[in-house]
């Protein structure tokens, strides 16, 4: 007699497994099939948006390499006329701005050009890397001076005075002395020799003696 191997029951259709499984469960996995359409949604704007920072990180990248690429060549042309028109138009990335417009700076007083090179430097004086501000306060006021707007020169220098580094003090009393010699005003030109006095004391400071006398014979002078 042949004996019959059981049956194998057929498998539970979904339906069958859900009512099995705990009824306290229901709400939340009814939730996520009622939501599953917004859920997939989120992760895969989560996944763009991942892959997006990515991509614009490569782009930026890229575009920075090329840039500095070129600000190279531009660097490079002999003709500082040439060298301005092209440092001008040229669109830079951000994180180059600054390199750019030292360059033109440069190449404005390269020039002759020194108003326009006064107007370079002082948008470089709020940079805020190391002593540029200082340095770029240094170039407005040459520049300034060069142009023979000696008073603006001086509010420049007066005003990098009160907050420059120790090394730098002499440098900045001496050429707002001059400043203030040619723009007339003989009160802050004085003032600044006779601190430069104190500045350098204990050695020969015949040449600023000098200069003291001049300011306060000028100043008895207009009196």
């Amino acid at each position: 007699m042949t004996e019959k191997m059981p049956q194998q029951e057929p498998l539970a259709p979904l339906g069958a497994l859900t009512e099995e499984v705990d009824a306290s469960l229901h709400p939340l996995l009814q939730s996520i099939v009622n939501n599953i359409k917004l859920i997939v949604g989120v992760i895969l704007g989560l996944i763009l948006v991942v892959g997006g920072y990515a991509v614009y990180d490569s782009v930026q990248a890229s575009r920075v390499t090329k840039g500095q690429a070129e600000l190279a060549t531009l660097i490079a042309m002999p003709d500082p006329a040439e060298r301005a028109k092209a440092l001008e138009a040229f669109d830079a990335p951000s994180s180059l701005n600054t390199a750019v417009q030292l360059e033109l700076a440069g190449a404005l007083a390269a020039m002759g050009e020194h108003e326009r090179a006064a107007a370079a430097w002082e948008q470089l004086s709020d940079v805020d890397i190391a002593d540029l501000g200082l340095v770029a306060g240094l170039g407005q006021a040459t520049e300034l001076a060069k142009s023979g707007n000696y008073a603006a020169a001086a509010a420049v220098l007066a005003g990098l005075k009160g907050n420059t580094p120790e090394g730098y003090k002499a440098m900045i009393l001496h050429r707002l002395a001059y400043a203030s010699e040619q723009a007339g005003d003989w009160d802050t030109a004085l003032s600044c020799w006779e601190e430069l006095q104190q500045v350098n004391s204990g050695e020969d400071n015949g040449f600023i003696n000098g200069k003291i006398v001049t300011a306060k014979a000028k100043l008895e002078k207009s009196s």
